[in-house]
């Protein structure tokens, strides 16, 4: 019987407690890397390496490696308009910037997140959820360290990962703007330079 059972793997009960345990280890991984960045950005020793970039390239990689099997079979939406081409960009730093945006759309969110790239007189790229929404009288404080709306209380994030994305999309030259309406969606659309 005991043999049996360690062929099986561990119970169930000790299989949740064990998938607790790993979830909580990574939040906090996660968090500690945060704050350890915020801590770079404010000495200013953010490693910035910009190169040019096939960003549509990058944008399937960090989607493939990120969000290619959910257990929920969500998928990333991804749309193009305009002519691509390619872009001087810290692959880090905007893969970041990306993981955390579709993360955000994922985790706010019950159906698939629209990821828009155009490309023009510069790159203009939209991260767009149906999801929760930000409340209208909170969305000024979005990029304030561990400001998190009330509406997320209950969804865990650390309130670093905005912050970090505005600092890394400002050191590439660009602007970041969020539009939300409670219980519709959030659209997160930045801007990079080309050349």
């Amino acid at each position: 019987m005991h043999l049996e059972r360690s062929i099986q793997g561990p119970p169930p009960a000790v299989s949740r407690h064990l998938e607790t345990i790993e979830r909580e280890i990574a939040n906090f991984s996660e968090l500690l890397t945060d704050i350890l960045t915020i801590g770079k950005i404010d000495v200013g020793r953010i490693s910035f390496h910009p190169e040019p970039v096939d960003l549509v390239a990058l944008t399937n990689r960090v989607i493939e490696t990120h969000f290619a099997d959910r257990k929920d079979n969500r998928v990333v939406d991804v749309l193009i308009e305009g002519e691509p081409e390619r872009v001087s960009v810290d692959q880090k730093l905007i893969s970041h910037v990306l993981v955390n945006l579709l993360s955000n759309a994922f985790k706010f969110s019950q159906s698939n997140p629209k990821l828009l790239i155009r490309f023009g007189a510069q790159v203009v790229i939209s991260v767009i959820d149906q999801g929760i929404g930000i409340p209208a009288e909170e969305q000024a404080h979005l990029f304030q360290t561990f400001f998190r709306a009330k509406n997320v209380v209950n969804i865990h994030g650390s309130g670093l990962g905005l912050v970090i994305v505005r600092e890394f999309v400002e050191l590439h030259g660009g602007t970041i703007r969020i539009d939300s309406v409670e219980h519709e969606g959030t659209t997160v659309t930045f801007t990079l330079l080309k050349g």
